[in-house]
């Protein structure tokens, strides 16, 4: 197999993970490496393909399970940007992205909602507080013990505006791809822009993605008013982080596994899932490069 047929086998082979067949233009913004179009367009002539989506060899269903999908995905979204309008008035609320299966339309019915938040450096836990309380006041928080989950709200990743830029030993394909594939809700202050400038590792992984990212356009954009950020500057006079930190901590602590709990970073994610997505692209990878 040719570079170039192997750089558009593997793109197929990582979305077909998910049971998700792409387009010809999704196929190209998802390449592992750089290729020219005739290449690219050559490469294509022996890909299983029907109603401009293209697939594995034998996963023909997957159109039928993307189309019902995205329909499952449509008032998931149209939902997250409502509470969003609601959501960004929290001062220290910088970025609202929303992360996993929906980013892509390509969520179950039953699913819920991932959130990836960006908070105000040294406001991580007042800012997640925040949405927590507000969330539950709404109808839409997804607690732990949560057993009807549909379209609840999981905030499964709050970071701090200084901790944006993802450190080398954590960059790999899985979190390339979670990076171009998350969908802006909601940003102040051009927060979206400096995450993706402070990560600009991921066109090492994905070198054609910028054309996906630069149509992420169409959300809510903020600036900070002055009267925010004196507001800002009394809660920090006031303590507020600590003492979110300090109750919500005590909250958190039995319940802790694999969670990730710091100062300026709270991942509810487990890991494992990341190292299973990677363990069966690399394995299937080697196997069906073989020509088995």
């Amino acid at each position: 197999m040719d570079s170039s047929r192997n750089s558009v086998f593997k793109t197929l082979l990582y979305f077909d993970i998910f049971e998700y067949p792409l387009t010809k233009e999704q196929i190209w913004q998802f390449l592992n490496k750089k290729i020219s179009r005739k290449d690219f367009e050559n490469s294509l002539k022996d890909v299983s393909n029907k109603n401009s989506f293209y697939f594995l060899k034998g996963k023909i269903a997957n159109i039928s399970k993307r189309k019902k999908r995205e329909g499952f995905s449509a008032p998931k979204i149209e939902r997250v940007e409502e509470v969003a309008k609601k959501l960004s008035f929290i001062p220290t609320l910088h970025l609202i992205g929303i992360s996993g299966s929906l980013s892509m339309k390509n969520s179950d019915e039953d699913d819920d909602i991932d959130i990836f938040i960006i908070s105000k450096t040294g406001f991580v836990w007042f800012t997640r507080l925040l949405l927590a309380i507000l969330l539950k006041l709404l109808g839409v928080y997804r607690s732990q013990q949560e057993k009807n989950v549909k379209n609840k709200f999981c905030l499964n990743f709050v970071i701090g505006e200084d901790k944006m830029t993802f450190n080398k030993k954590k960059r790999n394909l899985y979190l390339a791809h979670e990076i171009v594939q998350l969908l802006p809700v909601f940003q102040r202050d051009n927060t979206y822009k400096k995450f993706i400038k402070n990560n600009n590792w991921i066109y090492k992984f994905l070198p054609n993605s910028k054309e996906k990212i630069i149509k992420n356009n169409n959300f809510i954009n903020r600036k900070s008013t002055a009267s925010e950020k004196t507001l800002v500057m009394l809660l920090n006079l006031l303590y507020i982080e600590n003492l979110s930190r300090f109750f919500q901590y005590i909250y958190m602590k039995p319940k802790i596994t694999s969670e990730k709990i710091e100062n300026d970073v709270l991942a509810f994610h487990p890991k494992s899932y990341e190292n299973l997505v990677l363990k069966k692209f690399n394995s299937r990878s080697k196997y069906d490069t073989r020509g088995h």
